[in-house]
């Protein structure tokens, strides 16, 4: 006889006696439990071939719940025997979905699981740091495949064990079920299913799912109900508390081999003895001590004891809520201090003190990590976070009902009340549900985007080429930052008006938020959501949100700041302020077809920059016509735009931006428009343009050959950042000499027969000579001597090798640029066709050299000879 059927359970319910009027149907019951066993015992034994890093999940650890669920209930806890059926039916399938033989048509029908290939895009992305592709994501490596099947057997094989004992394995005319007695099947399958499945719901979910008892099956003892919500508890409890050496052996630890993760539970288990139970609680022991080398072991130990602590008192306190039969295990002993749990799961030659980082004042964290200490003091942070959360909705929508890329409408609105002044933006995106708005949306630090709980919501987003700004989790909370009262109004696009949800905050995170359900009047038409600030801060005072210029201390209006803030925005964006008409103030992806004067104001160095007061007209008609001349668009391989732009020629003119998610974050020195960029910090006030460095070089060679007159910039500076962006210079001016500027092919032709060249880094600003930059330009140089005007955009030169600097702004830090000074040296390397590498070992750097004269008196400043071997041979 099976040892199961020596449980305490089993016997009072399903056991053999012949002296009961009912021992037919407990007969049947039996034999229908025996062949329902062994087809599971079948898929059991295929759970180590699909996650062989498990510890044991085969047919043993479904007969050992009978045992631990009457351990845990109790010796005076009663189930009838279509009860016992039913729960020993759940101990069976609820893990059976862990393999791959629990899915008639293998890995093909898993991979057509609406969460393959979100898994997949996800798995990937993680591997080759990047979005990954169709093609990708369709031809995945073995490696992928391999862990891909593994996370979606592990998550959904609670789902699975719901469908388990409907579903049929066929071969020719052979089909067998779980539950070969199709009536049995018919009437207990589901809730059988149900039960299994529901040990991976919440415990307060419990009274929900299984609200009623069931009946018993006609022409059985009519005593022989189904009370669906006890069984749930008895088998969640044991489930649990199934922990010790018997599903752990050491031997097979070692012969599989399993990863550290998976090994520290293999460990922990392995010291553990069989529970008891003692005054209402579990007592687990250990007759061998956790060495030093075992520590995390010991921990995990400790953590999975809460964990099952936590479990039976939330059982317990449900039972009692409602009226049911409480189990006699109520929690776990010594399980609040880990010393107490040491005396009985003891550890040797080391203590367990509970040192882990503790976070003991949230709201204080959340301030400093998600508030000024991170984004200063801009109150146009909270407004920039809101509209960007509402950015990634709309996206996600978007691909969820195959909307237009241009669909998607915010709204950004400032108005008064009795409570004082408002912020509110309103997006038309996918909206939160309760378990999103009560779960990741106030967890900071942890991001829904990308999360299981979004694969499962919205399974083909992620392989759909779903890409979120927000990565951090923590972007919501700056709205703390401009007021304490906050009011979060959400709707899933796919539920009801009535759904709607309201999430307040009445005084910051001093308190709890109230949630609740949304009344009539606050009902979204659209679904989406829409968050509310009262604002600390009037919005047109000293410090508000529309006081822009920290120097005039100007205020701009609402459609100007959103405008500068959003450059290239792909949603509709609409302003209104106060009972003023409602504006569209950008329309999705504009940005690359607006005429160049609204490019400039976007874009301006603060919002409502000025153009006609700030230019004669004369010169502002010829900044607009380079501009309209020289600016061009370059796409990715998607053809999607990833710039707009061309090379900036006039102080005037405002500096390029790079925008992550179409709002602004870095500026660009040398570039007038916009790059599209991405961003690794928390505060996104620094991006790096996604343009590769091929197209950047090309772009910038085009706009070399565009530029006609340099406008209030010194001669060479337009060559430098060409240069600095991989371009060729074409004829622009690179270095200075007696005769003027000098362009690469002039000094190619001019200096062929020098034996030496003095380069000169920028005399007329040379910090080590106060006197020269007094002289200037009166300074005669030597006809050998090259002047290199030293501009902003290097960083620094290292004249001993070939490459000296990178871009003072962000493209790719890892990438090699050529410098004025690099093409200078490499003119002379063609004028004396010798090569860069002999030149420089030949040459001098950073010596006294007499330069010129000035007033007749010969000047010498810190410079470099740049020797011509030719010459001495």
């Amino acid at each position: 006889m099976p040892e199961f059927k020596e449980s305490r359970l089993w016997m009072e319910s399903l056991g053999y006696s012949s002296q009961d009027e009912t021992s037919n149907f407990r007969e049947g019951l039996r034999k229908e439990y025996d062949d329902f066993r062994k087809h599971a015992e079948y898929l059991a034994g295929e759970i180590v071939r699909s996650l062989p890093d498990f510890t044991i999940h085969d047919i043993s650890h479904s007969d050992s719940l009978w045992h631990l669920a009457s351990l845990v209930s109790g010796i005076n806890y009663k189930i009838n025997p279509m009860e016992a059926f039913v729960l020993g039916g759940s101990f069976l399938i609820h893990d059976l979905g862990m393999g791959l033989a629990a899915y008639p048509g293998g890995i093909d029908q898993l991979k057509k699981e609406p969460t393959w290939n979100d898994t997949i895009a996800c798995l990937l992305k993680e591997k080759i740091d990047h979005i990954p592709t169709k093609e990708e994501i369709d031809n995945p490596d073995i490696e992928i495949v391999h862990q891909a099947t593994e996370e979606i057997l592990r998550g959904l094989h609670a789902r699975r064990a719901k469908q388990l004992c409907d579903i049929s394995w066929k071969e020719a005319s052979n089909e067998y079920y779980l539950i070969g007695n199709a009536e049995i099947r018919r009437k207990y399958g589901q809730i059988i299913g149900e039960i299994a499945q529901s040990h991976w719901l919440p415990v307060s979910r419990l009274a929900d799912r299984f609200p009623s008892k069931i009946g018993a099956l006609p022409g059985y003892p009519p005593d022989w109900s189904i009370d669906p919500i006890k069984l749930a508890c008895l088998f969640r409890a044991a489930d649990a508390v199934h922990i010790d050496s018997s599903r752990a052996p050491p031997f097979l630890r070692i012969l599989r081999k399993p990863s550290e993760m998976s090994r520290n539970h293999w460990v922990f288990q392995e010291h553990l003895q069989q529970p008891m139970v003692e005054n209402n609680r579990l007592k687990f022991t250990s007759g061998d001590q956790f060495p030093i080398e075992e520590i995390s072991a010991w921990w995990l130990c400790f953590d999975v004891l809460k964990m099952i602590d936590r479990e039976l008192c939330q059982i317990d306190a449900l039972l009692a809520d409602i009226g049911r039969e409480r189990l006699e295990a109520r929690g776990v002993v010594g399980i609040e201090d880990a010393n107490r749990l040491a005396k009985l799961v003891p550890t040797k030659d080391w203590i367990p003190i509970d040192a882990q980082i503790k976070i003991s004042n949230i709201p204080s964290l959340i301030k400093k990590l998600g508030g000024k200490h991170l984004y200063g003091e801009d109150p146009i942070v909270p407004l920039r976070e809101l509209i960007q959360n509402g950015c990634d909705a709309i996206r996600a929508r978007r691909i969820i009902e195959k909307r237009p890329i241009d669909w998607g409408d915010i709204h950004v609105c400032l108005g008064k009340d009795s409570e004082g002044d408002w912020l509110e933006v309103e997006d038309t995106g996918i909206g939160m549900s309760l378990e999103i708005l009560a779960g990741p949306f106030l967890d900071f630090g942890k991001s829904y985007w990308g999360s299981s709980l979004m694969i499962n919501e919205f399974p083909g987003l992620l392989s759909n080429g779903y890409q979120s700004t927000g990565m951090f989790g923590i972007g919501f909370f700056s709205v703390f930052m401009a007021g304490d009262h906050i009011k979060i109004v959400t709707r899933r696009f796919d539920a009801a008006h009535p759904d709607t949800l309201v999430l307040e905050f009445l005084n910051g995170l001093k308190s709890r938020p109230v949630l609740r359900k949304a009344t009539s009047q606050e009902f979204l038409r659209e679904g989406g959501t829409r968050v509310r600030i009262w604002l600390k801060v009037p919005p047109d005072s000293k410090k508000g949100l529309l006081v822009r210029n920290n120097y005039k201390k100007e205020k701009c209006s609402l459609e100007a700041l959103c405008e500068w803030l959003c450059p290239s925005i792909d949603c509709n964006l609409f302003t209104q302020e106060g009972t003023n008409a409602q504006e569209l103030v950008i329309k999705s992806g504009d940005w690359i077809n607006i005429d160049e004067k609204t490019l400039i104001r976007r874009i301006g160095h603060t919002p409502n920059t000025k153009i006609s007061d700030d230019f004669e007209i004369r010169q502002f008609e010829e900044i607009i016509y380079t501009l309209k001349n020289n600016m061009r668009i370059v796409c990715n391989e998607k053809e999607e735009p990833i710039l707009r732009a061309c090379i900036r020629t006039s102080y005037d003119l405002p500096s390029g931006v790079v925008t992550v998610g179409g709002l602004r974050t870095s500026e660009l020195n040398g570039i007038m428009g916009i790059l599209v960029g991405t961003t690794t910090k928390l505060a996104r006030d620094i991006s790096i343009p996604i343009i590769d460095e091929v197209s950047i070089a090309k772009w910038a060679s085009e706009q070399a050959k565009l530029i006609k007159k340099p406008m209030k910039f010194s001669e060479n500076l337009l060559a430098e950042i060409i240069s600095s962006c991989g371009g060729d210079v074409n004829d622009l001016p690179i270095a200075y000499s007696n005769d003027g500027w000098m362009n690469y092919k002039q000094i190619v032709e001019r200096y062929p027969l020098y034996e030496e060249i003095i380069l000169l880094n920028d005399i007329k600003y040379n910090q080590e000579m106060k006197d020269i930059e007094k002289i200037g330009y009166y300074l005669k140089c030597k006809d050998n001597v090259i002047e290199l005007e030293d501009n902003v955009i290097v960083v620094s030169q290292k004249p001993k090798t070939l490459i000296y600097g990178v871009p003072d702004w962000p493209f790719h830090k890892e990438s090699v640029k050529l410098t004025l000074y690099d093409l200078v040296i490499k003119a002379l390397s063609e004028a004396w066709s010798l090569s860069v590498e002999e030149i420089i070992e030949a040459s001098e750097f950073e010596n006294y050299i007499k330069v010129g004269l000035y007033n007749e008196v010969a000047i010498e400043v810190s410079a470099d000879r740049i020797i011509n071997q030719n010459c001495f041979e």
